[in-house]
Parts: structure tokens; C-alpha cells; sequence
């Protein structure tokens, strides 16, 4: 009995080495994934010889099937303990110059696997010039996310 028992115990021991040794790959956290969904602009008026008026819409999707309240950060726990997180708006007007400035900021309701939740925000853009919007999501990084280099998207408008 105890020679078998032995005998598993070092076949145990030699499968874990072949396949660590063969790069065997960990299954991935089980962490939510915010991204930028879509973000367009929509004119809602055009005033001649001024501009116009847009709305900058943005959705906000959880990618991933795991809750954003199941993986909080140290700042998250503290500020939402539910799960819900930051979204803002930038905009950088005269592009190319300048540098972005806040349009709109908001905070998101927690979002189950595969949940997703629609902004917006409204801004003029002047004649002759061109505006680029930048939507980020969980920008304070309240969520531990499974991958935390996907969550803004831009697009402009002229």
C-alpha cells in the first residue's frame, strides 16, 4: 500500500514538472473588462456663420462575464463598494494644438458580464475648426480590470 501510494506521489510530483516545463498557460483572472463600445457625434443644430450643436455619444461596455463589483480596487472599495465607476468625456478643441480639457464626467452604475450603458454630452464646435473627443472609461481606476490598456476611444468632428 504504501509503495503505490508512493509510487503516485512521484508520478504526481513528475507530471506537474513536464508540464510546467512545456509552458502550460494559467486560465485568466476573473476580472471585468471595460471598454469604449462606441463612441460618434450626432449635429443636433447647425447655426449659420457660428457652428454647430453636437452630442457626443458613448457607450460604455463590460466585455468580460465577470461583475465590475468582483474586482475593486483599494480606491474602488473605498469610493463605490458596489462596483460602479468613472467615465469622462475630453475634448480637445483647434485640433491638432492644444490639449484635452474635460467635457463631462460621470459616474456608471455597476455593470454585469456583457451589460453595457449609453452617455452623452453636448458641446458647440465653431466654423472653420475641429474638435476631437476622447471617452474614457474607469479613468480613476476603481475597477481591477483583466486588462486595463482598453478603455478610451476617440474620434473628431469639423
Amino acid at each position: 500500500m504504501l509503495k503505490k501510494l508512493f509510487s503516485l506521489s512521484i508520478l504526481t510530483i513528475f507530471l506537474f514538472r513536464v508540464l510546467f516545463a512545456q509552458g502550460v498557460v494559467v486560465p485568466p483572472p476573473k476580472k471585468p473588462d471595460l471598454v469604449i463600445d462606441q463612441l460618434y457625434v450626432k449635429i443636433i443644430q447647425k447655426i449659420p456663420k457660428e457652428g454647430m450643436k453636437v452630442r457626443i455619444v458613448f457607450v460604455v461596455k463590460n466585455i468580460s462575464p465577470y461583475p465590475t463589483g468582483s474586482a475593486l480596487t483599494p480606491e474602488g472599495k473605498k469610493m463605490c463598494p458596489t462596483g460602479c465607476f468613472m467615465v469622462r468625456l475630453n475634448v480637445l478643441r483647434n485640433y491638432p494644438s492644444g490639449t484635452y480639457t474635460m467635457l463631462c464626467e460621470k459616474r456608471c452604475k455597476p455593470l454585469r458580464g456583457g451589460e453595457s450603458v449609453t452617455f452623452y454630452c453636448d458641446d458647440f464646435v465653431k466654423i472653420g475648426t475641429e474638435s476631437k473627443y476622447q471617452a474614457l472609461a474607469d479613468y480613476r481606476n476603481w475597477i481591477d480590470e483583466s486588462n486595463e490598456g482598453n478603455n478610451e476611444k476617440t474620434t473628431s468632428i469639423r
